[in-house]
């Protein structure tokens, strides 16, 4: 996760997802929550071509049918992202917003160098907590030594082991086990890489809007019948009425 991303249109469903499923909108018992932020080392960072990051026209749209296709879905998510953009456009205007109200956030940044260090940092930071959201900027790999955008198997399975539900982001890009491959192929295909190995099945959420984005839901422990009711609400929900988020089509 980086700072000139924050706020565009892929946050939007990211935090709306997280907000439902915390119990933060639709109001409900509260889970807690920590997310994990993959930050680069921007020492070993390699510039983003311009443009990147700059998927904000939804917030600003004058189109009041087009506003409230998004705003609609919830609207204090939507107001608070826009006054971001506004102003402080960076990863800790989202705590200082108080967009997860009160969740707890992992910022170490990330290196090859200390990965192994930041690994245990990131499990000491989210112990004891209900829900933890692992944000890399390109998904899961299963190459134990893969990039530093990149959430690792063994670390997924880290969390799940502790009972805690884990959820995950992925960038749907064009190819899949050395293939080109359509979105739902490939998120079928990662559901299975995650169950195989981790013995538990995922829930998938398909988020449209800017670039594909898949999230892997892996409810665990105690509030496992809580975070299935709530993705059932969540697709019965505006967010997949609006299209933002749409079913995975049939096999």
């Amino acid at each position: 996760m980086q700072d000139r991303f924050v706020g565009d249109i892929g946050d939007f469903g990211k935090y709306g997802l997280l907000r439902a499923l915390a119990g933060i909108h639709p109001e409900a018992k509260r889970l807690s929550l920590g997310v994990v932020w993959y930050v680069p080392d921007e020492t070993t960072t390699a510039k983003t071509p311009s443009g990147h990051g700059q998927k904000v026209g939804y917030l600003f749209d004058t189109n009041p049918k087009r506003k409230d296709c998004f705003r609609s879905c919830d609207p204090c998510l939507f107001d608070s992202l826009r006054d971001i953009v506004c102003g402080e456009r960076n990863l800790k205007a989202i705590n200082q917003q108080n967009i997860l109200e009160g969740s707890v956030f992992f910022e170490m940044p990330v290196s090859r160098d200390n990965r192994e260090s930041w690994t245990s940092g990131a499990l000491n930071a989210t112990d004891g907590l209900g829900i933890v959201f692992l944000d890399p900027d390109n998904g899961i790999t299963l190459d134990p030594n893969g990039s530093t955008k990149h959430a690792y198997i063994q670390e997924i399975q880290s969390f799940v082991q502790r009972g805690q539900t884990v959820v995950i982001y992925h960038h749907i890009g064009r190819m899949f086990d050395g293939r080109g491959a359509k979105a739902p192929e490939q998120m079928r295909g990662w559901a299975a890489h995650l169950q195989a190995e981790l013995s538990l099945k995922p829930e998938i959420l398909w988020y449209r809007r800017g670039n594909a984005r898949a999230y892997f839901v892996l409810p665990r422990g105690k509030h496992t019948d809580t975070i299935r009711a709530r993705l059932a609400a969540f697709r019965a929900s505006a967010w997949f009425a609006r299209k933002h988020f749409t079913p995975l089509p049939r096999e």
